[in-house]
């Protein structure tokens, strides 16, 4: 008997004993099935019944009663180690020590009795799903010790944030377009309200710390409002000076100022200048760019071959692409809305990268539909009789007709208007082209911001940022490297205490010291080849300098070597800084459970135990005032 044999008589009873074992649970199932029936119909009214008092108002209210009630506790517990170290101070009952420790520790649970109670009723009209308390419950019969866990758990999660956001009033258009996952403004404001937040500024001196929330951004910062309020006065008066001083000199000689020294010649891109590039593309709104089910595209203008007697300074080109803009409205009825970004190439001549929605239909249609709609009450007007109405005038533009790919070509050589007949056919054919953007690279601001910011953010194309000498003239700089039209910041802004700004700070640049990538080599258990992703060291390339210099024979003069190295990437150092991320929202509110959770039990120094003391009596004296008021 061979070993197949053998093991074929060896499974087969068990084989067997499996297949009626799974048959006779079925029919157990099936005989139990009118049983349970009410049960489920109860579920059912149950899940529809959470469901719809799951809005997101009642997730606005039970946040804002989550954070009292952390506030409220805070509070109770300052209030009873006071009332504690009264009592060693003092032996006497009656002394005025005691009896002040002694109210505000009853002031204190009275308030935090009241915030547990409105707490209570905020999770009451917004329940979990029966899902996770289903999750919950089998974690307390598996593991006896979660159920400390189970019963103390926030009642919200960030996955169900997320999905709660959803009827929040997010743009469909958004989510249409490659599975798109924009933060609505809704959601920057339901996250910045999760922070703990100081009162309104009334002309203190010193910092105010802040936490800046975008899209796709988050920034950890200072700023001294009582400073910067002076510097704008000062601003001002000598605004005024200046054009006092104008307004006499004019007066005197009749004629403009000495012209104005200028500044340094721009040779590149700065390093400050890319990172406020990542900093504005995480802050923007990008809602005005999702049309339908259809990405951005990449639009890339160039220069022909003699492109200086078109371009000779950076402000010709510059105004060649407003002219540009002004073409796009007319020719498609819209305003140009997206990115656009400033490059040079191997031979010195400039192009430009601009990021924005694709037109659809043909140039000049909406155009055509205005003007038909004027003509046809122009006749009304006319045969009604009325007089001297001017008849509407159409005239043809260049490109009228024609798809956005073609209408671009024509319409870029028309305005670079080369005055070589020869060179300006070549503009023609391979002047402007459209690139289309990869589905899935943007779906999030963060890939978003970081797709139209890789042309150039790398030491490989650092080529592109350098200025020919042609415009490192003075008055002939390039000017800006980067811009967007259309477009604005949507920033939610909220002042902090210091030692949250700095804990908060401290939380980010632990998160931006990893990257995720995907590692598509990854072999699963069943040895197929799936990938996954992986988390490194985040580094960045830098340019250092050698041991060894070179040295020139003839002048003596010795020249720095450099090197390539990588370094590991510190965001936060000093305590401020920004870092881009695919959900800054959801971010920023799991930040805020880590301060509150770092505020109830991280061991307060003497200085927040001062500045505690002072917000309890205050609060002690604002709530009497109130009783007597009342």
């Amino acid at each position: 008997m061979d070993s197949k044999a053998v093991w074929s008589k060896i499974s087969e009873p068990t084989k067997s004993a499996r297949i009626k074992s799974a048959e006779t649970i079925t029919n157990l199932l099936d005989s139990m099935t009118p049983t349970f029936a009410p049960l489920a119909a109860r579920w059912d009214t149950e899940a529809d019944r959470r469901a719809k008092l799951r809005t997101p108002e009642n997730l606005k209210a039970l946040m804002d009663a989550q954070r009292a009630h952390n506030s409220a506790r805070s509070t109770a517990a300052s209030a009873r180690s006071q009332r504690s170290a009264a009592r060693k101070a003092s032996k006497n009952p009656l002394s005025a020590a005691r009896r002040a420790a002694r109210t505000a520790d009853k002031a204190a649970r009275s308030h935090r009795d009241d915030a547990k109670s409105k707490l209570k009723t905020a999770r009451k009209n917004y329940p979990t799903t029966l899902k996770a308390r289903a999750i919950q419950a089998h974690a307390v019969h598996t593991v006896p010790g979660a159920g400390i866990s189970a019963l103390d758990r926030c009642a919200i999660t960030p996955r169900e944030f997320g999905a709660a956001e959803e009827t929040a009033g997010q743009s469909q258009d958004a989510g249409d377009w490659f599975g798109a996952r924009f933060p609505s403004l809704d959601r920057l404001s339901l996250a910045a309200g999760s922070l703990a937040a100081l009162p309104d500024w009334r002309g203190q001196e010193g910092p105010r710390f802040r936490i800046t929330l975008g899209p796709a951004c988050i920034t950890v910062g200072h700023k001294d409002l009582a400073r910067a309020e002076r510097t704008a006065e000062r601003a001002e008066r000598r605004a005024r000076m200046d054009a006092h001083d104008l307004g006499s000199y004019w007066a005197e000689y009749v004629g403009d100022r000495a012209p104005v020294d200028p500044r340094a010649p721009i040779t590149g891109w700065s390093r400050r200048s890319r990172a406020r590039l990542f900093h504005a593309t995480g802050e923007l709104d990008y809602a005005p760019m999702v049309v339908g089910r259809k990405g951005p595209v990449m639009t890339t203008l160039t220069y022909p071959d003699q492109w200086l007697r078109v371009a000779p300074t950076g402000a010709a080109a510059k105004k060649h692409l407003e002219t540009f803009y002004v073409r796009f409205e007319r020719a498609w009825g819209v305003p140009f809305c997206g990115l656009w970004k400033e490059e040079f190439q191997r031979r010195g001549a400039v192009h430009f990268h601009l990021w924005h929605p694709r037109p659809d239909g043909l140039a000049g249609t909406a155009r055509r539909f205005e003007y038909e709609g004027k003509l046809a009450a122009w006749k009304a007007a006319k045969e009604a009789g009325e007089k001297g109405l001017r008849k509407p005038y159409w005239r043809d533009a260049v490109g009228d007709g024609l798809p956005y790919d073609q209408w671009l070509s024509l319409v870029w050589a028309d305005i670079v208007d080369h005055p070589d007949p020869e060179e300006k056919a070549k503009h023609l054919q391979h002047g402007a082209f459209v690139s289309e953007v990869e589905e899935g690279h943007v779906n999030t601001p963060a890939k978003l911001a970081a797709y139209f910011a890789k042309h150039g953010a790398f030491m490989a194309k650092d080529y592109q940022n350098k200025v020919p000498e042609a415009w490192r003239a003075p008055g002939k700089g390039p000017g800006r490297f980067w811009g967007y039209k259309g477009l604005k910041r949507e920033v939610r802004v909220v002042d902090v205490a210091p030692a949250d700004a700095d804990r908060a700070a401290r939380v980010l640049r632990r998160l931006s010291s990893r990257e995720r990538y995907f590692d598509p080599t990854y072999i699963n258990a069943a040895g197929e080849v799936v990938g996954c992703f992986r988390w490194k060291k985040a580094v960045r390339e830098v340019r250092v300098q050698r041991g060894a210099r070179l040295i020139d024979h003839e002048t003596g003069e010795c020249k720095p070597r450099y090197r390539k190295v990588m370094r590991p990437a510190v965001k936060f150092a000093s305590g401020s800084g920004f870092l881009c991320l695919d959900d800054a929202p959801t971010t920023l509110i799991n930040v805020a459970r880590a301060l509150d959770i770092w505020r109830e039990y991280a061991p307060p120094t003497a200085r927040q135990e001062q500045a505690r003391e002072r917000a309890v009596q205050r609060r002690t004296l604002e709530l009497a005032a109130t009783r007597r008021r009342a």
